[in-house]
């Protein structure tokens, strides 16, 4: 419930960052001309499309390129279409509802993800959002193996932020927006511009957002944990666990401590010692602890490294019963320990 009241708070803080996302624009820009990006100005203009009274043509890839800048700046560059492109497209957007089938008959005709994703926001902003790279590397988007499953994973995502705001955002875009301010908030703090940033376009709250926004158990970082890859069980487990443990206790301890479940059975496997005994005729798996106390018995690892290794065992147990337990003292312990039976037992690992 806490976390749910949390996510909440987070919600708030978002939406407070979509009002600067103007003056975030024009601090893109080093020029005197520099102006606010109007994206509701080229909405407007689409709205007789989105509304089905015009057919998707030449005239609006112009309106989105807006080359004379009346509403924003555009650095890319559409293809020329076909008009046998141009009927394809415009039937994928008015069967935009099925999102997948739409983006990728889109990206038949654009061949390229960012200029759909652009096409679909200025169309109908209140289900898809611009695809940047900013954004997608904030929420860490899961990667699909083409650029439709990767940008169709990207709407998912912003999708389950506004579900978890509970209707704060009407808009996918503006969702997008918001994220695309906090990660400007981020860069520039980084690059040491983030003060003149602040001084000159934002209030001294937009500092204590962005902090709030980007802290361990937020809920941007929460849809970050959530994406991480199908294969977070496989490959270098150490080194994803450090990687976790000032994003998430829980996931670290989990990562870690999977290290110490595969690794244990492994070493007495490869050491001839038994991981099995038989009751009744019936073969059963000894306990994890069971086997840690047989590479004792065997002279294999010291009194202490016993006992690290059963406590760091009980912690991970724990932590999974109750996920709010976790401490970073438990869960540097039981980093330690996985830490310990590589090294030791790195020979025949």
């Amino acid at each position: 419930m806490k976390t749910q009241e949390s996510f909440k708070k987070d919600c708030q803080k978002l939406k407070k960052l979509l009002y600067l996302f103007p003056e975030t624009t024009i601090s893109l820009y080093k020029t005197e001309r520099a102006k606010a990006q109007d994206l509701i100005g080229i909405e407007n203009l689409m709205e007789p499309l989105r509304a089905g009274k015009e057919i998707f043509s030449l005239k609006h890839i112009d309106i989105i390129q807006d080359k004379e800048r009346k509403y924003w700046t555009y650095w890319g560059k559409f293809r020329k279409l076909s008009d046998n492109e141009l009927i394809f497209a415009d039937e994928a957007i008015k069967n935009r509802s099925n999102i997948k089938d739409c983006v990728t008959n889109l990206f038949k005709v654009f061949r390229d993800i960012e200029q759909v994703s652009i096409v679909l926001r200025f169309i109908d902003p209140i289900n898809f959002g611009m695809f940047t790279p900013p954004v997608e590397k904030m929420i860490g988007t899961s990667r699909g193996d083409n650029h439709v499953k990767i940008y169709i994973n990207y709407l998912n995502d912003l999708n389950e932020i506004k579900s978890l705001c509970e209707n704060r955002f009407s808009r996918i875009a503006d969702i997008e927006m918001a994220l695309w301010v906090l990660s400007n908030l981020e860069k520039r703090e980084r690059s040491g511009l983030f003060t003149e940033f602040v001084e000159k376009f934002a209030p001294e709250q937009y500092y204590r957002i962005r902090e709030s926004l980007l802290r361990p158990n937020s809920l941007i970082n929460r849809i970050k944990i959530l994406n991480l890859p199908d294969d977070i069980w496989e490959g270098d487990l150490l080194e994803k666990a450090k990687m976790l443990f000032n994003r998430d206790l829980f996931l670290s301890a989990l990562v870690a401590g999977n290290i110490i479940k595969i690794k244990i059975p492994n070493i007495c496997k490869k050491l001839r010692i038994p991981t099995t005994y038989k009751t009744n005729g019936k073969i059963n798996c000894c306990k994890l602890g069971t086997m840690i106390k047989k590479l004792y018995d065997n002279d294999l690892i010291t009194e202490e490294e016993r006992d690290n290794l059963k406590k760091a065992w009980g912690q991970r147990n724990k932590i999974c019963e109750d996920e709010k337990s976790a401490t970073k003292e438990e869960v540097n312990q039981i980093i330690e320990a996985a830490k310990f039976l590589l090294e030791k037992f790195k020979d025949i690992l």
